[in-house]
């Protein structure tokens, strides 16, 4: 019992409003910091030391993990855009992102790259056990469900084609129109009309 009274306890410390606008100014501030080229966690935490000088050791605390993490991921920018990386733990992330960069990817690379830094592995390995798993890519499997979501559209209500590639993430009706034609084999203007 006195277990669960202390997790609660930290729970509510940490989810206290001061405590979560620390967190959230420390991940700025530290994806700020990460982002300079050649800038890694340590020393981007090393640089930012003073800020939590005078404060509350417990939101100092709950300050650098923000910062820590910022930098991180602040590593990985500066990896997939630049081809430099912040740390070493980003250097795999330059030989995968950046070439995804090129292609003009970079969203993608960049939200490849956070979620296998947090599940411990390089975005490639991510991509391969997902591949094994599933039987298709991140990116082919994401543009599945969006286009799943976009045909109940276009067959269950009259919104705008262009309304329905903006509620699905397609930058343009075109490009839409383009991968729903690929996918279905008919325009959506068609399979509406139908």
């Amino acid at each position: 019992m006195d277990f669960v009274t202390n997790l609660g306890m930290g729970f509510a410390i940490a989810l206290s409003p001061i405590n979560l606008l620390f967190v959230t100014v420390g991940v700025i501030v530290g994806t700020l910091i990460g982002a300079l080229p050649g800038i890694g966690p340590v020393s981007g935490l090393s640089i930012l030391i003073p800020l939590a000088f005078g404060m509350n050791p417990i939101s100092a605390m709950i300050l650098m993990c923000g910062i820590y993490y910022g930098c991180m991921y602040g590593g990985t920018i500066t990896s997939v855009l630049m081809n430099v990386p912040g740390e070493s733990a980003s250097i795999m992330t330059c030989l995968d992102g950046h070439a995804m960069a090129r292609q003009g990817r970079a969203g993608p690379a960049l939200t490849i790259a956070a979620i296998a830094r947090r599940a411990g592995v390089t975005a490639r390995s991510l991509e391969t056990i997902f591949h094994k798993s599933i039987g298709e890519t991140p990116g082919a499997y994401y543009l599945r469900l969006r286009l799943g979501a976009a045909r109940r559209l276009v067959l269950d209500t009259r919104i705008p084609m262009a309304d329905i590639a903006a509620r699905t993430g397609f930058s343009s009706a075109a490009a839409f129109s383009r991968a729903f034609s690929r996918a279905f084999g008919k325009a959506p203007v068609r399979m509406r009309r139908a």
